[in-house]
């Protein structure tokens, strides 16, 4: 008797054998205790005196087997072995200004130095003293520092104690220079108080602490003077030439071309005298000259041209097809040809009144193409505008319409009709079927 296949005696985990007259259960597999013959238990390996993962892990127990968590926060590995991360070599969790301790599992920062504020596991950021007015004396300008701050004293003022930082003298002050019509001085932290900007009329050398008066006196005719004040003691410059007139400035003015007139410079305000007027040629352009008020050249859309210094009007007279071209300037234009294409007669200048077949006269007296219609559909009226589309009636032995079913043969006929764009607008015909068969059998 086979007891493999019969009874079943062993355990479904182990492999029975047959033997004559007996059977035999192989051992239990691995992670099981007993016998293949009395019967396979599994063994828990987390309750083992070893246990088989770290102690920053834990052990999960299965069928025949065990895995092990994840490692704990602070340590690195894969649950059989977890090995501390040095959090302040790979990570650099502290802040720049502090210290990173390592420890099991974890580390620490130290305090953020002074000068600053924060925990220092996230950031140190600067303590900004300047945003207490008091720590600054009046007239002063408070600077931020890394750590601390200083005090600088204004234009105007110098310092008198300490204003240096990071932590200035609570009886420092700063005092005014005072000296008459500065703006502006050349180092507020200097007791000599040197005077860079004045203001006008007067100017600073930039050596003294002293303001010096500018005189406008010393500039010629037709000009003044500018740009005296802060640091400069000014510069002579021409005045502006008086409306319609041209020059370097107010010591040399010419009236423009199409003027006529005499500029003559002055010493002091108003700097300049005299005037422009306009010559007063209708329609001109250009002038050759400005004092003899000879116009060179008209105005293009003036249907005028420059002769004998004046605007004359073109030659308008031009016969029916031709158009006046390249008047105006110096030029008196001439009569040029119409484009006759597509017009076949011309009324005054270029203004069509009949057209070629397929054009038609529009609102511009000009040719404009007709329309075009679909198949089956014939153009009509077209001289007269666009043109109308009108159906075009079935050939013989045919019946229907081409703008809806088409044409098809009648009864008795047969044969093909398609709609076309050109005349006739379709092809094709009707035969009498006993033609058609006749036809077809030759």
């Amino acid at each position: 008797m086979d007891e493999c296949t019969t009874i079943h005696p062993c355990d479904p985990l182990t492999t029975c054998t047959d033997l004559p007259g007996s059977y035999n259960c192989s051992n239990c597999p691995n992670g099981y205790s007993g016998s293949g013959a009395v019967g396979c238990n599994d063994i828990n390996e987390c309750l083992l005196p070893v246990n088989p993962c770290s102690n920053y892990s834990y052990c999960i127990n299965s069928r025949g087997s065990y895995s092990c968590g994840p490692c704990a926060s602070g340590y690195a590995g894969n649950g059989t072995v977890c090995v501390d991360i040095d959090e302040c070599n790979v990570t650099k969790p502290c802040s720049n200004l502090t210290t990173c301790t390592n420890t099991p599992g974890s580390y620490n920062c130290s305090a953020c130095p002074r000068g600053y504020q924060g925990s220092g596991y996230t950031n140190c950021s600067d303590i900004n003293e300047c945003l207490v007015a008091s720590n600054c004396p009046t007239s002063s300008t408070c600077h931020n520092l890394l750590p601390g701050y200083n005090c600088s004293c204004n234009p105007g003022t110098f310092p008198v104690g300490v204003l240096s930082g990071p932590f200035p003298a609570s009886n420092a002050t700063c005092q005014d220079c005072a000296v008459p019509s500065c703006l502006a001085y050349a180092n507020t932290s200097s007791p000599v108080c040197r005077c860079t900007s004045c203001q006008s009329p007067y100017y600073s050398n930039g050596i003294s602490n002293n303001c010096t008066y500018c005189d406008p006196s010393v500039c010629p005719a037709g000009s003044y003077l500018d740009g005296c004040g802060f640091a400069s003691n000014g510069t002579c410059r021409g005045f502006p030439c008086p409306l319609n007139s041209v020059g370097p400035n107010a010591t040399a003015c010419t009236c423009l071309p199409g003027y006529n007139g005499s500029i003559v410079p002055l010493v002091g305000a108003p700097y300049v005298s005299g005037s422009c007027a306009a010559c007063g040629v209708s329609n001109c352009a250009s002038y050759s000259n400005g004092s003899l008020c000879n116009c060179s050249s008209c105005f293009a859309n003036s249907s005028t041209y420059a002769s004998g210094g004046v605007c004359v009007n073109c030659n308008t007279t031009c016969s029916n097809g031709t158009y006046l071209s390249g008047c105006g300037g110096a030029n008196s234009g001439a009569c040029t040809s119409c484009d006759a294409s597509p017009c076949l007669v011309f009324g005054v200048g270029c203004n069509c009144t009949s057209c070629a077949p397929s054009y038609y006269v529009n609102s511009s007296n000009g040719c404009q193409a007709c329309g075009t219609c679909p198949a089956g559909r014939a153009l009509v009226n077209c001289s007269l505008g666009p043109g109308v589309c009108e159906t075009v009636p079935c050939p013989a032995n045919s019946a229907g319409n081409f703008s809806t079913t088409g044409c098809q043969c009648i009864a008795g006929y047969s044969g093909n009709i398609t709609a076309t764009t050109v005349f006739p607008y379709y092809t094709g015909s009707c035969v009498d079927i006993d033609e058609y068969f006749k036809k077809n059998e030759n």
